[in-house]
Formats: C-alpha cells, structure tokens, sequence
C-alpha cells in the first residue's frame, strides 16, 4: 500500500516538473520570438525609391509643353538617322562593288534600297533640324522703323509702338527663361542620375539616360550663352528706342500745349478787341466791317501758327505759295479786281447804308438802295 502511494507521489510530481518546463520553454520561445522583427525597407532602398520619383517629376515636366525639348527630340532624331543612312550607304557600295552576287547578297541588297528609301523620306521631313534649328527661336523680333513724333496725332501712334516693343520683349524673355529652366532641369537630372548609378551601378538604363542628358546639356549650354548674348544686346536696342520716343513724347507734348496757349491768347485777345469795339463804337456799318477784319486775321494767324509749327521746312511752303499765288492771280483776275473794289468802297467810307447808288456795266444798270454793305461784293460783280 505504501509502496503504490509512493509511486502514485513520484509520478504526480514528474507530472508537475514536466509542466513547469513546458511553461518556461514557451516562455523563452515567446520572448525571443518577441525580439525578431519583420526587416523593413532599408535606407537604400528608400533613397532610390525617392530618387525615382524626382526623376520622373523632371522627365514629366521636360516633356510637357517644353519647346526646346520637342525641337533637341527632332534634331536628334535627324542625327541618328543621318548615321543610319550612312551605314546603309556604305553597306550597299560594298554590295554594289562586286560583280558577282549570290542570290542572298541580291535579296540583301533590295532590302537596303528599300531601307535607303525610307531612311531618305524621314530625311525629307525633318530636313529643318539638319543645320541650327534653334535660329528661330534665338532671333528677336525685329525693330521696326521708329515712328516720328511730328505732331500731336504721332503721340498715339508712338505709345502703340512702345506698347508693341514691350510684349515683344517679354514674349522674347519668356522664351529665354523657358530656355533657363530646362537647362536648370537638366542639371538636376544628371545629380539625380549620379546618385541613382552609385547606389545601383548595375543597372545599364541608368548609365544611358547620364549620357543622353550629358549630351542635352553639351548641346543647349552653348545655344544659352549666344541666347543671353543677343537678349542682352536686344534689350539694351529696346531701352535707346523707349528713350528716344520718350524724348520725342515730351518734346511734341510740350510743343503743343505752347502752340495751345498761344491760340488761347490769340483767342482771348480776339474777343477782348471785340468786346472793346461792341463797347466804344456806335457805328453799326463800321462795327460790322472791323468785326469781320478780325474773324479773318485771326483764321489767318491760327494758319500760319500751325504750318511754321508743323513744317519742318517753311523754306518750301512759301516758294509753294508763291508759285500757287501766282497761277491763282492770272487764272481769277476779275475775281480779285471785283474783291479789291469792294475792299475799296468798303474801306473808304464814301458809300454808307441808306445811300442810293447806281452801278452801271455795259447794258445792266442797278439803281437801288443799299440795305447791307456786304451785297456790294455780289452787285459790283
């Protein structure tokens, strides 16, 4: 009896044993287990990642509405295929060389004549980009005649021009900044490039797109400094001519408020004298004859201000006048005879309204009382 009790102890507490390093095995497995973590992305692996994102940004940017890109693209398509041709050309003059071909060199050589042919029509169409396609786009707008400021309506005229100097100027700068800033994208996409080919030295596409934009750049540093050159002589071109028509601007401005003031005073004189006359003379017939002597001077000096104002050699217009005078004094003789009569009786005073007068010329006689003096002219004649 005792002896199976002592068994039955034994085994209850291997029992026991057994259980508790069960418990602190799965406790060691659990806080080991607890101590290894998933790896997670490495630092390289982050740095490419975003390093790939950049350079997609920039080709992105590069390839939208980018001028300068799409035209580089053509120019070196032409450029490749133009080696392409050479190729060609030099394998069909080996073929042709020979006097015997087997019918394979035969099949061979009408496959490069068909090559040849096609590699000609692309030739064709991108025949603009063989030789300096960016002329165009480097040549500023051209400086037009600038237009002279002669006289109060050129004042408009010239600020248009002005006007059109300045949005050509900035359409020309927009283009140089465009120009600036893809040769600035470039740059960064070599760097990123550098970075990509150092972490990842086995990868080849890495090491063909360096070269490729090495070549971009090689190719439009050059076009940028003969671009800043010509901006900068273009500007300094832009600036003399605002001065110029700034210069002209104020001087015809200041020209024509003189002209301006003068006719106001010959104005304020005309109805000064007027006023006086009104005033002081009672004489209606006299009033009326003093009244329209200074409506005609007037007309005159106003004419005669303007043209010593606005021709530039007054020289001409009196020998001008002179010829006119001339041809207009034989061609209306009776005309100025019947004028100067009536200034004659008009002036002289002997004849006034109310008088009765007769005028006689050959068989008209007019017998009548004069009403007003002014129908002298038209009755004398």
């Amino acid at each position: 009896m005792n002896l199976k009790y002592c068994l039955s102890f034994v085994l209850l507490m291997q029992s026991v044993l057994f259980a508790k390093v069960q418990v602190d095995v799965n406790t060691t497995l659990t806080s080991q287990a607890s101590k290894i973590t998933v790896p997670k992305e490495t630092k390289k692996d982050k740095k490419i990642s975003q390093l790939l994102i950049e350079k997609e940004v920039i080709e992105n940017e590069l390839k939208e509405n980018n001028i300068w890109s799409k035209i580089y693209s053509n120019y070196h398509t032409y450029q490749i295929v133009k080696k392409e041709q050479i190729i060609l050309d030099s394998k069909i003059k080996k073929l042709e060389k020979k006097k015997k071909r087997t019918i394979k060199q035969e099949k061979k050589l009408e496959e490069y004549m068909t090559q040849h042919a096609t590699l000609l029509g692309k030739l064709r169409l991108l025949k603009e980009y063989e030789k300096d396609p960016f002329k165009k786009f480097l040549t500023p707008p051209a400086i037009e005649d600038v237009p002279s400021v002669k006289n109060p309506l050129a004042i408009i005229g010239a600020l248009s021009y002005k006007e059109k100097l300045h949005s050509d100027e900035e359409e020309y700068s927009s283009r140089y900044n465009s120009l600036s800033h893809i040769m600035k994208k470039f740059k960064e996409k070599q760097q990123i490039l550098e970075q990509l080919i150092q972490l990842q030295p086995e990868k080849k596409e890495y090491m063909e797109s360096l070269d490729d934009t090495k070549e971009q750049i090689k190719t439009f540093a050059p076009i940028l400094e003969i671009f800043q050159t010509t901006k900068n002589v273009y500007t300094k071109k832009i600036d003399e001519t605002n001065q110029t028509l700034k210069k002209d601007i104020k001087k015809e401005i200041e020209r024509t408020i003189t002209i301006g003031a003068v006719i106001l005073f010959f104005i304020f004189l005309l109805f000064f004298i007027k006023f006086l006359v009104r005033k002081y003379m009672s004489d209606n017939d006299r009033y009326y004859t003093i009244n329209k002597a200074l409506n005609i001077s007037f007309v005159t000096v106003l004419i005669f201000i303007l043209l010593f104002a606005y021709i530039a050699n007054v020289s001409y217009l009196i020998t001008i006048l002179g010829f006119a005078s001339a041809g207009i004094a034989i061609a209306m003789k009776d005309w100025f005879m019947s004028l100067l009569g009536w200034l004659t009786i008009v002036m002289g005073g002997s004849i006034h309204v109310g008088d009765r007068v007769k005028f006689q010329r050959g068989n008209i006689e007019y017998i009548g009382d004069i009403v007003d003096i002014s129908m002298l002219r038209h009755d004398a004649t």
